[in-house]
């Protein structure tokens, strides 16, 4: 099929910044995003105090003063697998680490769809990713998933791993045109080992479909640098 005016990458790379310089605005449900540090949240969303979750009005908290290391849909402290506790049975200390918000130093996202189109973007500041505590193997990493993608730290090591066999809805809107994706991430890594810098990598892939009635499948590629705040 040939490249469409609103490929279905077209929407991803609106989405990239949570940001309106593609003209693009969020379209998350209420309480589906756990806000980031300070009460970090999408451009036209707040920071409940009462969930910690973003809700769409008003402007950014500072202080959300919400309630602390809670996961998306998982429990604070859940050893999982891969050993993501420490030996004594509590958190594992190197969670700390990766906990927080960070934004992309450098970095590039690239993919391609079934509908034709393909997206070769750079990553900058302007585009993060938010981890939080909780889930099947400790800690959740919220990027083209708002719900977070389960990650597991394996005993000595520096890199959280993606649990295997998850699934990700994530629906954007960019030029009248809603898509819903249905990711999976058979390879996605997150490596810090000063909790300040960081580098990631991943492949997501799987269906989508528009409301225009258009479906198909995408693969996106990314890599890139970040730090922390």
């Amino acid at each position: 099929m040939g490249a469409r005016k609103h490929g279905a990458l077209l929407v991803v790379a609106a989405a990239l910044a949570w940001l309106g310089s593609c003209g693009y605005s969020p379209d998350f449900a209420d309480d589906t995003l756990t806000c980031g540090e300070r009460g970090a949240c999408p451009k036209g969303y707040t920071c409940a105090a009462s969930n910690n979750k973003c809700q769409k009005s008003g402007p950014l908290h500072e202080n959300i003063g919400g309630r602390s290391g809670g996961g998306l849909g998982g429990s604070s402290g859940d050893g999982g697998l891969g050993g993501s506790t420490g030996g004594d049975g509590g958190v594992d200390p190197r969670l700390d680490n990766f906990i927080g918000t960070w934004r992309f130093a450098s970095g590039s996202l690239t993919g391609t769809c079934t509908d034709g189109s393909t997206l070769n973007a750079p990553l900058g500041s302007d585009v993060f990713i938010v981890i939080t505590r909780g889930g099947a193997g400790g800690m959740q990493l919220q990027y083209h998933c708002p719900t977070g993608w389960n990650m597991r730290l394996p005993l000595a090591t520096n890199t959280a791993l993606a649990i295997a066999g998850q699934t990700c809805r994530e629906t954007t809107t960019a030029g009248g045109v809603t898509t819903t994706f249905n990711w999976g991430a058979p390879a996605l890594t997150f490596t810090t080992s000063n909790g300040q810098t960081a580098t990631t990598s991943g492949h997501l892939t799987g269906p989508f479909m528009d409301s225009t009635g258009v479906s198909g499948s995408c693969d996106l590629m990314f890599n890139g640098s970040l730090t922390k705040g």
